[in-house]
């Protein structure tokens, strides 16, 4: 099976910070990274799913885990990227045995996909946060208008965390240097997790936004509170808890969430 392209989409211009370099791959490798999968997974195994949309798939890694794991059922599977990776989600596709549509669009696109509307389940990792603050508002606007009654909106992103800077970014280090060690962590993607001399790499850019130095994304209550505005209520949320900076927000479109309803959370 492969995917099927529909490059007939209208993109807007706009600029964005992103992570998507060859060596981003080496997340797959990092305990925090698979940690936060398991959290997502346990978010929608309680959820019957069937159609779902997965916002800024990458090179697809995540998308294939979460589709295992917490979407057994989903038969309509639709990705989109600003990056090239069809190539990507197509091996994805024949990985897992189930078809995938992949659209090179960006998530304030949303509305314009053919099926908008009706998805009952978006996933969006480590996305928002790349969104610059005026657009989160409609980033969770385009959400719920792309969603159906009752659809939910799963996030899985970077907060403020609760600890220093440098103490944030020495722990990624170490955590990085164990994983070489084991040899679950080629040298080569490594050297561009870290940074080459010339690449930042992903370990310096996350501190630097730790730092204020980049917009990470807003806290969690904000958060929660953008998302209300346009009927999306929070019914479930996790900390990692080997990475207290990554969070993963499960939210629902509701009618009375717009109207200042309460938060109600789901026993996982």
């Amino acid at each position: 099976m492969s995917s099927s392209l529909a490059p007939t989409i209208t993109l807007r211009e706009r600029q964005h910070t992103s992570y998507l370099y060859d060596g981003f791959r080496a997340v797959v490798y990092l305990p925090s990274i698979r940690r936060q999968r398991e959290l997502q997974s346990l978010l929608l195994q309680p959820l019957a799913i069937d159609a779902v949309l997965f916002a800024g798939c990458g090179y697809g890694d995540e998308m294939a885990t979460l589709l295992r794991k917490g979407l057994p059922a989903a038969r309509h599977v639709v990705a989109i990227d600003i990056a090239d990776v069809d190539e990507d989600v197509a091996e994805v596709a024949d990985r897992i045995e189930r078809p995938i549509s992949f659209y090179d669009c960006d998530l304030l696109d949303l509305e314009d996909l053919p099926d908008s509307g009706s998805f009952e389940l978006i996933q969006a990792g480590f996305v928002f946060h790349d969104l610059a603050d005026d657009e989160k508002d409609e980033g969770f606007a385009v959400a719920a208008h792309t969603l159906r009654f009752g659809g939910y909106l799963l996030l899985s992103d970077f907060f403020p965390p609760p600890i220093s800077p440098e103490a944030l970014y020495g722990e990624f280090i170490k955590e990085a240097e164990r994983e070489t060690r084991a040899g679950r962590m080629p040298r080569a993607a490594r050297d561009e997790f870290l940074g080459d001399g010339v690449k930042p790499g992903l370990l310096r850019t996350i501190a630097r936004a730790a730092a204020g130095e980049r917009d990470f994304f807003d806290t969690p209550d904000m958060s929660v509170n953008r998302a209300r505005r346009h009927g999306l209520r929070l019914v479930a949320t996790r900390i990692n808890d080997i990475n207290a900076s990554m969070r993963t927000l499960l939210f629902q479109k509701t009618p009375s969430a717009s109207a200042g309803g309460r938060d109600v959370f789901i026993t996982i």
